[in-house]
């Protein structure tokens, strides 16, 4: 085949009415194609938005063969499918954008409100938190004022008094445990009251000092509480049916119950059953915890050893009988005689007493004795039978007690290893 020249134009600025050999005329519109193709390629990569579309149907020289023109015409269309297409994308595109803005915006909005929200409940929070803050500033600013007021300059107004009683404020402490300041005043009130009417009575001088009473209220009051924390620790109560008991006991000494609570009322201003509840339940209680406490091996023990001890020494030396009596006995009544009881008939004596006694020899001295009272230690000095009746039998002997801690001593006791603080009146 032989060279072609090389054209001096671009192809695509060949006239086309210029009559070309038809061989090259095949050639001509391929490459015609070919160029429209890749200028429609760039013309959409540059706007992807909206291509430019020919304002003017595209006039194309008829040709004898329609093959060609069925090609060009359905480039056309795909040139302007594509464009429409390029314009739905970018639609779709723009509005992904806007919905996925709004979206963003949406959730921010919410965002916001919630902190706003959240901002308003923390202020109200922080609002109510300062309101109650300051009503218990003030509570407590005012229960300083006032127990400043009762436990320093005694107050003991009415008002106070209620409030005193309302808040269970107390007097004092015993190990721990309260004594209220609103029985203390009431059994003072009380005390000054019996007091008053039993000087106007004639059966007492005058009214004790207003020291002295508040401190028998005191004393009273503790002792209860001391009682009270015994009778737990043995696990001790007294019965309603115990106290109607006694109730009755009193009903038939006054001879009715309107008598019994008019005469209760006159010295006391009580009635019967504030009158049980203060005098007759603690006192049974009482009762009832002097008797397991007299029965503890606890306290045996303690008198039981020192009467050992005591035994001890008379035994080196039973010429000092009478001395170690009037140092170790706690007989009141035979103590300073050294312990000399003199002449009993049998029967005088408690039984456990007299029959250690009447087994003794005269100088003889006993073993440790154990009575109701204690433990005792006697030396019988003589021994009187009767001619006439062998069971006339008279003793003189002489004896060391060791008693068994009294009520009011184990008290006592009780208040040495106890903690006690008193508020008022110290």
């Amino acid at each position: 085949m032989p060279k072609t020249k090389e054209p001096s134009e671009p192809i695509s600025n060949i006239n086309s009415d210029e009559k070309i050999d038809p061989k090259y005329e095949e050639i001509r519109e391929a490459v015609l194609t070919a160029l429209d193709e890749q200028k429609n390629k760039s013309d959409v990569k540059k706007e992807k938005v909206e291509l430019p579309v020919a304002e003017e149907p595209l006039v194309v020289k008829e040709k004898k063969n329609k093959k060609k023109l069925f090609v060009f015409n359905k480039k056309n269309k795909n040139i302007l499918a594509n464009n429409s297409m390029n314009k739905i994308i970018v639609t779709e595109k723009k509005a992904e954008k806007e919905v996925s803005k709004n979206e963003i915006k949406k959730p921010l909005a919410v965002i916001a409100d919630k902190n706003f929200i959240k901002k308003e409940k923390t202020n109200s929070h922080s609002i109510w938190k300062i309101f109650f803050l300051s009503i218990l500033t003030t509570i407590i600013i005012l229960l300083v004022a006032l127990a400043a007021g009762i436990y320093i300059f005694d107050w003991q107004t009415a008002p106070v008094k209620k409030i005193a009683g309302l808040l269970y404020m107390p007097v004092g402490f015993y190990d721990k445990q309260p004594i209220f300041l609103a029985d203390y005043w009431n059994d003072s009130e009380t005390l000054n009251y019996f007091y008053t009417n039993q000087v106007a009575q004639g059966a007492y001088k005058e009214i004790p000092p207003e020291s002295e009473v508040k401190n028998i209220v005191w004393d009273r009051l503790l002792n209860m509480t001391i009682v009270n924390s015994l009778a737990k620790k043995y696990k001790l109560v007294v019965s309603p049916e115990e106290v109607r008991t006694e109730i009755d006991k009193l009903v038939n000494e006054a001879g009715t119950r309107e008598k019994l609570a008019d005469n209760l009322y006159e010295f006391y201003q009580w009635d019967i059953d504030t009158f049980s509840n203060k005098v007759i339940k603690p006192y049974l209680l009482e009762q009832k915890v002097w008797q397991q406490l007299s029965s503890d091996p606890t306290y045996e023990q303690t008198a039981q050893s020192e009467a050992q001890e005591v035994l001890s020494r008379i035994r080196q030396n039973p010429d000092a009988f009478a001395d170690i009596a009037k140092e170790a006995s706690d007989d009141p009544g035979s103590k300073d005689k050294g312990g000399d009881l003199g002449y009993f008939n049998l029967g005088v004596m408690i039984p456990e007493f007299e029959q250690a006694a009447l087994a003794l020899e005269p100088g003889q001295i006993s073993d440790l004795v154990k009575t109701q009272f204690g433990y005792h230690i006697i030396k019988l000095e003589d021994k009187k039978v009767s001619e006439e009746n062998p069971d006339d039998i008279q003793l003189k002997a002489s004896h060391i007690l060791i008693a068994l801690p009294t009520f009011s001593e184990i008290i006592e006791e009780q208040k040495q290893i106890h903690k006690i603080v008193k508020l008022l009146d110290r």
